[in-house]
């Protein structure tokens, strides 16, 4: 008799496949791993903050705007510095955030002085806007 299909038998079957599968799924998403509390689609590139405060960015990266430093497009998420006091987060073709603590962050393309740094530098790691 076949114990995978009608019968009792089959029906324990069932369930314990279905508990396999859902355990692998909770695993490989990682539903006890940190998850994302936001993201902010630019127009070439994603920003997203982590349940711990930690950020994230990835896509086109030619002005800066991921904040990691370089100017080099990434596929996948980088963490940007090691901080995880961050927020909110808006990416465009610059990007800007806000930490915990009231402040202003502000990094990539400032052709036209968007960044508020009174420059018109692309920055490529976040700079403080002050007031």
């Amino acid at each position: 008799m076949d114990t995978r299909s009608g019968s009792f038998d089959g029906y324990i079957w069932n369930k314990m496949a279905a508990f396999a599968v859902l355990g692998l799924l909770m695993f490989l998403t990682g539903c006890h791993a940190i998850s994302w509390s936001s993201v902010s689609v630019g127009s070439v590139h994603t920003m997203a903050i982590k349940t711990d405060g930690s950020l994230w960015g990835w896509g086109n990266n030619v002005h800066g705007q991921l904040g990691d430093g370089t100017a080099i497009n990434q596929n996948t998420p980088v963490r940007i510095g090691i901080d995880t006091n961050w927020a909110y987060v808006s990416a465009f073709a610059h990007t800007i955030a806000i930490r915990t603590d009231g402040t202003l962050w502000v990094w990539g393309d400032n052709e036209y002085g968007q960044l508020g740094d009174g420059t018109t530098t692309n920055r490529h790691i976040p700079v403080r806007v002050m007031p």
